[in-house]
């Protein structure tokens, strides 16, 4: 188990919404973020440089939270 004293902050990326979720493919760098403005984002943190890609559909009628 990680011992969260020896976690540190490797990179931050800015967003205009707010993020409620946030879960990892296994064995990827791949993240899937649920946001405030009612989408779902694909976001690979190993790509040189990161950018979310809206999954495509009809969306939420509200905020996506898990």
């Amino acid at each position: 188990m990680t011992d969260p004293k020896q976690l540190r902050r490797v990179a931050e990326w800015a967003s205009e919404d707010i993020v409620f979720a946030v879960a990892r493919v296994p064995a990827t760098e791949r993240l899937f973020l649920g946001s405030s403005d009612f989408r779902v984002y694909e976001f690979d943190v190993a790509a040189e440089q990161p950018q979310r890609v809206q999954f495509e559909g009809d969306g939420h009628r509200s905020y996506v939270t898990a």
